[in-house]
């Protein structure tokens, strides 16, 4: 015996609001997961009202709805900025980003992946400002190895006039690029670079004019 999942409820009974059938039972844990849901694609006040009647109906959820929405909200607008920029949409995408910036600063939970890919992405669009290169930076604060996340790094640093820094992080890439990649285990594959010569020549003609 259990109440009704959040899908069956609004299926039932369409906008009236959740409540529990058998009332010596808790609410049905999907209203947990659909406020992360309505979280994750940008209806936050929704997804707090769900939190808030959950646990007024008696889930166990302990943390506070305004603080526990926070990361989902967060995430679900840092790929839907990602995914704008995929399709060409730089201004939305920023905005869209700025708005998970002021909902969690440090943008905790965003992988360095997800920093990287939406920095790149403004960047080969020429949509370069501080929100970008905050992005650019906490990649590279996060996998200070990857020679690709500096290399997106210095390509902003050079389109926001940083020749020192943008030199920095293209040598960088470049010593990365020549480094023969370990061979896995049993492959039959002749060594490789790292990066392809075609991208290592680019690099070095953009050092050679950010030199000049």
């Amino acid at each position: 015996t259990r109440n009704f999942t959040y899908d069956e409820w609004t299926s039932y009974f369409g906008e009236t609001p959740y409540d529990r059938v058998c009332n010596t039972l808790p609410p049905h844990p999907s209203l947990i997961e659909a406020a992360r849901e309505k979280a994750k694609s940008g209806e936050i006040t929704e997804a707090i009202s769900i939190l808030k009647l959950a646990k007024r109906l008696g889930d166990t959820l302990k943390a506070d709805p305004e603080k526990y929405i926070i990361p989902f909200a967060v995430k679900g607008y840092v790929k839907r900025s990602i995914q704008l920029l995929y399709n060409n949409k730089a201004n939305e995408a920023i905005d869209l980003f700025t708005k998970a910036k002021k909902l969690d600063p440090i943008l905790n939970g965003v992988t360095a992946f997800q920093l990287n890919e939406f920095a790149w992405h403004a960047a080969i669009r020429n949509r370069v400002n501080n929100v970008v290169m905050d992005a650019a930076n906490r990649a590279v604060n996060l996998q200070p190895d990857d020679a690709g996340y500096r290399d997106t790094r210095g390509l902003i640093r050079a389109l926001t006039g940083n020749y020192a820094g943008a030199i920095e992080d293209f040598e960088n890439f470049v010593e990365w690029g020549r480094e023969i990649k370990p061979r896995s285990p049993g492959s039959v594959s002749p060594p490789r670079p790292n990066r392809d010569d075609d991208v290592i020549e680019k690099r070095e003609n953009w050092i050679k004019e950010l030199k000049a």
